[in-house]
């Protein structure tokens, strides 16, 4: 499987996170079940949970430092054999902070590990700051299937944040993903207007692309506002499905899942070769989130032929 390259921590940046995880799930007399688990610090695995039967195991993810900061480095390897289901996602909203918000964050967050912060130049850009870098891999083998659901990510104004997702699919594996990602605490009056956003996503098979996403906000008061940006709009997401034929019809439902409601964001579905994608650009996690659980259900019934069950972690 070929990696995605990976800095390798300096003397000045020791003080930072360099959290990995390792997960590889195997069937065993029809249990999906994790046969190798590692895990360094702030990342944590909690035990494997089966609300489907074993068929399937939901697992959670936990970044218990609270947050990531300037020169944090974070990477995930997760490994399905053939024939397993494996539903992964994360106890809480993950947190990309920017200049200065880690340390007034702390003071109102009493469950939040202390941590040293690098001292920033006070630039309009805040590109001085050192990058917060995420790197994820994933190989799913013949006949697995993979739903990586994580909460939403909060970039924090002034933040400095990339993410590198690569997929491996083997013939007849597929992958269901989704990311939601709120620029700013709106709740606040904060606006994404400072600091930089990378979201690179690749998925091959057999040495093919399938599909390739990469997505590069600039923060700046022109590209919040413009409708080539976030058009005002602090919440994004991208829900997709790779490795399954997916019809005409089912791509139409999925358009009038959203044209039902009164939802006030903006939203489109698209047929990929072997798959789906959705997008949605609004104002409402909660929004979204409820389209793409609607859209996730969708699929479900129809390709895997199970209904949804929520993970017990996710807000009612």
């Amino acid at each position: 499987m070929n990696k995605l390259s990976q800095p390798q921590p300096t003397d000045s940046d020791q003080s930072r996170w360099h959290g990995s995880l390792e997960l590889r799930f195997a069937l065993a007399h029809g249990k999906t079940q994790p046969i190798h688990t590692y895990a360094k610090a702030p990342l944590k695995v909690q035990r494997p949970f089966y609300p489907e039967g074993l068929g399937v195991c939901h697992t959670v993810l936990l970044h218990t430092a609270g947050g990531m900061v300037g020169g944090d480095r974070l990477s995930q390897d997760i490994h399905l054999e053939s024939g397993t289901h494996a539903l992964i996602t994360t106890a809480a909203a993950s947190k990309a902070y920017g200049r200065g918000s880690y340390s007034a964050s702390l003071k109102n967050d009493s469950a939040s590990l202390k941590k040293p912060q690098a001292s920033l130049k006070n630039d309009s850009a805040s590109l001085n700051q050192p990058e917060t870098r995420q790197i994820i891999r994933l190989q799913v083998e013949t006949g697995a299937c993979l739903e990586l659901l994580p909460q939403e990510t909060i970039v924090f104004n002034g933040a400095v944040y990339r993410q590198d997702l690569r997929v491996e699919l083997a013939p007849g594996a597929s992958w269901l993903g989704w990311e939601i990602t709120r620029f700013g605490r709106s709740a606040r009056g904060e606006r994404f207007v400072e600091g930089n956003w990378r979201s690179h996503t690749e998925v091959w098979q057999q040495g093919h692309p399938q599909w390739i996403d990469r997505q590069w906000l600039p923060a700046s008061e022109v590209t919040f506002s413009s409708p080539y940006g976030l058009a005002g709009q602090p919440v994004v997401g991208t829900l997709v499905l790779v490795g399954e034929a997916v019809s005409s019809q089912i791509i139409e439902q999925a358009r009038e899942l959203w044209s039902a409601r009164e939802y006030v964001g903006e939203a489109g579905v698209t047929q990929l070769m072997s798959g789906l994608l959705c997008r949605y650009r609004g104002g409402s996690t909660e929004e979204v989130r409820h389209w793409f659980t609607e859209v996730w259900q969708l699929l479900r019934i129809n390709l895997f032929g199970r209904p949804i069950i929520k993970p017990r972690v996710w807000p009612l």
